[in-house]
């Protein structure tokens, strides 16, 4: 018998697509009498331990404001360790799937009590790398010179430190990108052999509509049908570029006024409408429900996506299955998606000279022209759809978890 628990904590499962990857992964794990899956939730919404059992899956669920009558985090987690322990049976094997490298404390308490227990960790995201903006080697000089103690430093020493003790406990870590794989590997100095990259796959809810249905569409939206849609789907923060391609659009409409930009999620808003002021061709419609963000997708001329940090993401696998051409970077996640005048453009990422990464508008600008130019949209509309079903398909995700088992 073959126990997964799968470990989240509800208050952060929206950010860098770990809710999205939870409900992919729980499609990937088929329950059968041989395998049993619990999901494990620190949720903030509950006043006590609860269990039970939805669809086949087992619920776990600790209250998280709980964690404020401990002195230290650590502390939260031994007493969570000892609850999960307390419900395993060690003549099967139970696998651990953690998602967040912060979860040291808990990984190496359910170590202690259960040794045969076996952990997984999936690296959606490295704290200390978001941080330095991916300047390995700004840690690197934190880390063999001399700095002044303030709390960023304290902060990104720990993180740094926490996440290798995380990644060596682990039994098996999953990556979603190659770069990521190598960059971290070597790192920490991690075996090989311990570690595998499954890229995020999802279920295919792509439908393409015909040139009448994307004009009945944009009728029932609000928008004129002769514009080219320019869309953004995303939070509204600095890394991922939102400010770039507000400026490269000013600079579009220029050269095509026929154009029309669409900015769906949320975040810090007021920063980028005051960005956006006086230009009624900028659309904000703020973080949508997933039906209604597919039909921004069908009716959507170009995706863009000018991320400086990214692994492998959701919206560009959503772009993908939509047959949407992609304006992305070259991040090495994205660009790892992909391929330069195949699936789109990638606008490099340069640095500065103290390490800061920044894009150029007017290569943004150029590779939306290029797109827009006779032929190209349709091109590369037809490569995305076929990425997406060779590389990004939930069927070739479910078959590497498997793999796994």
């Amino acid at each position: 018998m073959k126990h997964i628990y799968l470990i989240i904590d509800r208050a952060n499962t929206e950010d860098y697509g770990i809710g999205t990857y939870i409900r992919q992964i729980k499609q990937c794990l088929k329950v059968s009498p041989l395998l049993s899956v619990t999901i494990v939730e620190s949720d903030n919404s509950i006043d006590e331990v609860t269990e039970s059992q939805t669809n086949g899956f087992n619920h776990l669920r600790f209250p998280l404001h709980y964690k404020a009558l401990y002195h230290k985090a650590e502390d939260y987690y031994m007493a969570v360790a000892y609850k999960l322990c307390s419900t395993i049976c060690e003549n099967d094997m139970n696998i651990f799937c953690f998602n967040y490298l912060q979860q040291y404390a808990l990984a190496a308490k359910i170590k202690e009590l259960s040794p045969r227990s076996v952990i997984w960790v999936t690296v959606h995201f490295v704290n200390w790398m978001f941080a330095l903006k991916g300047n390995i080697g700004k840690m690197h000089t934190i880390l063999n010179e001399h700095y002044q103690e303030n709390s960023f430093v304290l902060f990104v020493l720990k993180d740094y430190m926490d996440s290798g003790k995380m990644l060596r406990l682990a039994n098996r870590v999953i990556f979603l990108s190659a770069y990521t794989q190598k960059v971290l590997s070597q790192e920490y100095e991690l075996n090989k052999h311990d570690s595998v990259v499954i890229p995020n796959g999802m279920e295919d809810n792509g439908v393409i509509l015909n040139k009448r249905q994307k004009e009945r569409v944009k009728k029932s939206l609000g928008l004129p049908k002769h514009e080219k849609i320019i869309l953004y789907a995303g939070r509204l923060v600095e890394e991922k570029g939102l400010g770039y391609l507000i400026k490269a659009f000013r600079m579009l409409l220029k050269k095509n006024p026929d154009c029309r930009l669409v900015i769906a999620g949320d975040g810090d808003l007021s920063k980028y409408i005051y960005e956006s002021r006086y230009c009624s061709k900028i659309t904000f419609v703020g973080k949508l429900p997933h039906k209604e963000l597919y039909l921004l997708y069908q009716i959507a001329d170009i995706g863009v996506l000018p991320s400086l940090m990214e692994q492998c993401s959701y919206t560009v696998i959503e772009m993908l299955m939509f047959g949407l051409p992609i304006i992305g970077t070259t991040t090495p996640g994205i660009s790892e998606m992909i391929e330069d005048g195949v699936h789109g453009y990638k606008v490099k990422i340069r640095k500065r000279i103290d390490g800061t990464p920044f894009l150029k508008e007017t290569e943004i600008v150029n590779a939306l022209l290029n797109i827009l130019a006779c032929g190209q949209k349709e091109r590369m509309a037809k490569n995305c759809r076929e990425r997406y079903e060779k590389r990004y398909r939930l069927a070739y995700m479910r078959d590497r978890i498997n793999l796994l088992l």
